[in-house]
């Protein structure tokens, strides 16, 4: 789920809670970059990871203006249509001050950590100062996790309120992270107090280990498995102190709250540090349903790519097949309307527009009927003798008395049809040969009761396809 409203001082940007993990990076060339610069930024994805919503920020002084910004050599342009929050200036100001969000979901890959940037340069009055790196990702190994992320849209004063409210309640026997995205506190007594739920959690201020002079301090850090954990110079313990500007709260805040107040004191008094958002992570009590297992792969001497997954959930709209040709950075879909059934958990599809080179990725994208979507896993195909099958079939098209398949085979096979029971007893079996090639055949069915029967294909090297069968 995606939420976005004002809340004593601050817009909820994106709140969401799904299996997987989230890691946020930040960088800044300096308090003012008048020329071009670039630097780096390091994120913690773990494997079997697919992204589910990745945004590029940036904190901007000034309230015009454009620049285009390099990750990964990918250009993205921040503009009028990327801010997400504009409030009066602060003494650094020439105009307002704008927080900019880009949804760049498309572009970012699980397999990529480290995250290249450049900028160009920007008049003082418009300059962009801050960039931070938002990436939730799906996991379906790992447990639960809830995330949320606001910006600020107040303007930068000596004390800031907010109260940062949640969905599901927060479960503190799981870290509990709470990382700032900021910058321009940039020495001791220019320092940027903390305080959660009436506790002191510390201070930040001074230099990120990945920045220019007089940036940050941003909270950069991984989440999932209910354990949180730093990157660069921030550390996963509850002070906040110097560029560490993260914090696990988790021994602050009260068991299964749902809203958590945050105040920043400036201890200078002047209000000039930039507050530009924050981020709320932690391991959620809600049990998810679950969408998509054992996504799996097989391909034949034409490069047909049998993709096979099941589904077990009844909220099930539709399934979408992604695939990618360049290492899984980015996807297009190649088929947008395969229904769910509600009395069936085994689906297969065949690709049959092949693939450039030696490899492919593969991902499903499930609809609800409320509209959200999830990812199952993605997995990588490979083009190889081991990876070859002997036959692919496509779902049955159920007829009066019979069942009738469709299917490609590499070669001529002597296949063995068999129906079992939910008990495992075999009911029906029948022995057939198939030619090579685009074939259809129909089985034809003695009577069975009203009920549900497995049905198995198998040749001589194994299991062909399986499907479910539903007597009514």
């Amino acid at each position: 789920m995606s939420i976005s409203h004002s809340i004593f001082g601050q817009i909820k940007l994106y709140e969401d809670t799904f299996n997987g993990g989230v890691t946020c990076a930040g960088w800044s060339p300096s308090y003012f970059a008048g020329s071009p610069v670039s630097g780096t930024m390091t994120v913690s994805i773990p494997s079997g990871s697919t992204i589910r919503k990745a945004y590029l920020m940036a904190g901007q002084h000034g309230g015009s203006g454009s620049m285009n910004v390099t990750l990964n050599s990918v250009t993205y342009n921040f503009n009028s249509t990327t801010v997400v929050s504009s409030f009066p200036p602060s003494i650094y100001s020439c105009t307002s001050s704008r927080v900019h969000a880009i949804d760049i979901t498309s572009s970012i890959s699980a397999s990529t950590t480290l995250y290249n940037i450049s900028i160009p340069g920007s008049p003082y009055c418009e300059h962009y100062q801050d960039f931070y790196l938002f990436i939730a990702y799906n996991n379906p190994s790992l447990p639960t996790v809830s995330v949320g992320l606001w910006v600020n849209n107040i303007a930068f004063a000596a004390t800031l309120n907010y109260t940062l409210n949640v969905v599901n309640p927060i479960n503190t026997t799981n870290h509990v992270g709470l990382a700032m995205f900021a910058g321009y506190a940039c020495f001791y007594f220019d320092r940027e107090e903390v305080i959660v739920n009436s506790t002191n959690v510390g201070y930040y201020h001074g230099d990120e280990y990945n920045s220019g002079s007089c940036s940050g301090a941003m909270g950069q850090f991984g989440y999932h498995s209910g354990v949180l954990t730093g990157i660069g110079d921030d550390d996963p313990n509850q002070a906040m102190v110097g560029a560490d500007a993260l914090s696990n709260i988790q021994a602050v805040i009260p068991m299964s709250t749902t809203s958590v107040p945050l105040q920043l004191n400036n201890a200078n008094l002047n209000g000039d540090n930039s507050i530009w958002g924050v981020v709320l992570v932690y391991g959620s009590s809600v049990t998810l349903p679950t969408y998509l297992l054992n996504l799996s792969a097989q391909v034949d001497p034409n490069k047909n790519v049998l993709l096979t997954w099941e589904s077990n959930y009844e909220n099930i709209d539709l399934f979408e097949i992604e695939k990618s040709i360049d290492n899984g950075r980015t996807y297009n879909i190649i088929s947008d309307n395969i229904p769910a059934v509600s009395f069936q958990s085994i689906y297969q599809y065949i690709d049959k527009t092949g693939f450039t080179g030696n490899k492919a990725w593969y991902r499903i994208r499930c609809k609800e009927k409320d509209g959200k979507y999830t990812f199952s896993n993605a997995i990588e195909v490979n083009f190889n003798l081991e990876n070859m099958i002997i036959g692919m079939f496509e779902q049955p098209i159920f007829l009066p008395n019979s069942l009738q398949y469709q299917c490609i085979m590499a070669q001529n096979t002597d296949i063995q049809y068999q129906v079992y029971d939910l008990n495992g007893k075999l009911i029906f079996t029948k022995s057939t040969s198939v030619m090579s090639g685009k074939r259809s055949f129909e089985v034809d069915l003695p009577y069975l009761p009203s009920g549900i029967y497995h049905v198995n294909i198998i040749s001589q090297n194994g299991l062909l396809h399986q499907h479910k069968l539903v007597v009514m």
